[in-house]
């Protein structure tokens, strides 16, 4: 027998999702627009690298709080 899940905690996990999602969108398409970025506002090439790295390295980190999440939370299904 499948017991269904409250609505509160579907909400409540739709919020989550976005909250994970919206740096990984924000920093994909920070890295895309990178190269225009530095031409208009007359950054060097260097101070741009240091950007991408820092955007690569947030992007990775959120990814792997999934595994954070699993090893020190219940299993709640």
């Amino acid at each position: 027998m499948r017991t269904r899940l409250d609505p509160a905690v579907l909400r409540l996990a739709g919020i989550l999702l976005l909250g994970v999602l919206a740096p990984l969108l924000d920093s994909t398409i920070v890295n895309v627009a990178i190269d225009t970025l530095g031409r208009d506002l007359g950054v060097p090439v260097s101070d741009e690298n240091w950007r991408a790295t820092f955007l690569d390295s947030i992007a990775i980190a959120v990814g792997r709080a999934d595994k954070g999440v699993h090893h020190f939370s219940m299993p709640w299904w």
